[in-house]
């Protein structure tokens, strides 16, 4: 048996932690990885894989990655108010 490491978490550019502290958001997971926001759209709502998706199947997932983003943060904004 190999050790496992964990990835250290990256520091966040400028002030970022203190804003993601105080609002609860912070960066997002967008593509890259099963978890992504943009490849989680494309198979759970489009039902296909990345390199089969039409232009108009990663737009839409696209659409919905950036709605999903704005209306977490919108929330937080109307409670904040």
């Amino acid at each position: 048996m190999g050790i496992t490491t964990v990835p250290k978490r990256q520091a966040l550019p400028d002030g970022a932690d203190l804003i993601n502290a105080r609002y609860g958001c912070g960066p997002v997971q967008f593509a890259g990885t099963d978890e992504a926001l943009y490849e989680r759209h494309l198979l759970f709502d489009s039902g296909v894989a990345i390199d089969a998706a039409t232009a108009r199947d990663r737009f839409e997932a696209l659409a919905r990655s950036v709605r999903d983003i704005l209306s977490q943060r919108w929330l937080l904004t109307e409670k904040t108010y």
